[in-house]
């Protein structure tokens, strides 16, 4: 096959992979860099190799390298697979690990390899963990040496006291100024 040929089934299948990995809910482009791309038709695979950053909206996953498997005709995205070093970023919450596993048709992601994930000080970590992104839902799993670990802090509102008539009246502070409270 000529260098023309090759380049453009390359092109091709990149350009088939930009536009079926889009999220469906979501605008806007994925913007992946990486030291180096290497894709395979006959593998129906893309693979990015090195220093790896995936950016949608508001996720961003960094890894060392990514792989992308494909349907047949390199159309749909079967599974991605994320390794090592992996990190994930979105709204607020992180996670990482040394692998990641998507898996579109199902909407679930496997973690594995000390995997860990936390929002604010909440913490969670075990040797295996599967989200269900469309149930909203996750199993995390311990492995021989280690078991699931949760660091969860109570988030508290202070309580309320309602004020008006027939309400019962606020109490006054005792940081206020003595005019304030009365005395």
């Amino acid at each position: 096959m000529g260098k023309g040929k090759v380049f453009t089934a390359f092109f091709l299948g990149l350009l088939i992979f930009l536009a079926r990995t889009e999220i469906p809910s979501a605008s806007g482009p994925i913007n992946i860099t990486a030291d180096r791309l290497e894709a395979d038709r006959r593998l129906h695979l893309i693979n990015y190799i090195g220093n790896v950053i995936d950016k949608k909206e508001d996720l961003t996953i960094l890894a060392d390298r990514m792989e992308f498997y494909f349907d047949e005709k390199m159309e749909e995205v079967i599974k991605i697979i994320a390794l090592g070093n992996v990190r994930i970023h979105s709204k607020g919450r992180n996670a990482t690990a040394e692998r990641a596993e998507y898996y579109d048709r199902e909407a679930k992601v496997i973690l594995t390899g000390n995997p860990k994930a936390w929002q604010e000080d909440d913490l969670v970590t075990g040797s295996r963990m599967t989200l269900f992104l469309k149930e909203d839902r996750s199993i995390v799993e311990g492995g021989e040496k280690e078991r699931v670990n949760a660091v969860i802090y109570p988030k508290r509102k202070p309580p309320q006291v309602p004020e008006g008539p027939g309400m019962a009246p606020s109490l006054p502070s005792p940081l206020m100024s003595p005019e304030k409270r009365g005395r």
